[in-house]
């Protein structure tokens, strides 16, 4: 039986894993990435995982051999961010590039935003 204050993440083709309530982590909701990292994780009944970090998409670029693309927002990308976000404006947006990371069959695996002079010292 899950606790309703329980975490799941997927974990690759394995199981779900539920953050520790001990965890940081644990009584977050949502978070801005996907990606974790975790120093163990134990089962009794389901599977827990302990000392977890979320892992920021700029790690993926910095620390990986992925392919690393820049792309001008499109129009409905800037507006669903303009929707979900109130201290964003539009001029904000004249700005910002997003920054895709994808697999080796380009699959996209994790993207951010950034200022157009960030992704070009990135890209570099």
């Amino acid at each position: 039986m899950l606790r309703e204050t329980s975490t799941a993440l997927l974990y690759s083709n394995s199981p779900r894993l539920l953050l520790s309530r001990k965890s940081v982590n644990a009584a977050e909701k949502s978070f801005p990435s996907r990606w974790f990292t975790y120093f163990s994780k134990m089962q009794s009944g389901e599977i827990f995982i302990h000392d977890t970090s979320m892992v920021h998409p700029l790690a993926l670029i910095c620390f990986s051999n992925q392919l690393v693309y820049c792309k001008v927002p499109s129009a409905q990308e800037i507006e669903r961010v303009l929707d979900t976000n109130e201290n964003s404006s539009a001029e904000d947006w004249s700005e910002m590039m997003r920054i895709v990371v994808a697999d080796a069959s380009s699959k996209t695996i994790g993207s951010f935003y950034a200022t157009k002079d960030t992704a070009k010292v990135l890209m570099n």
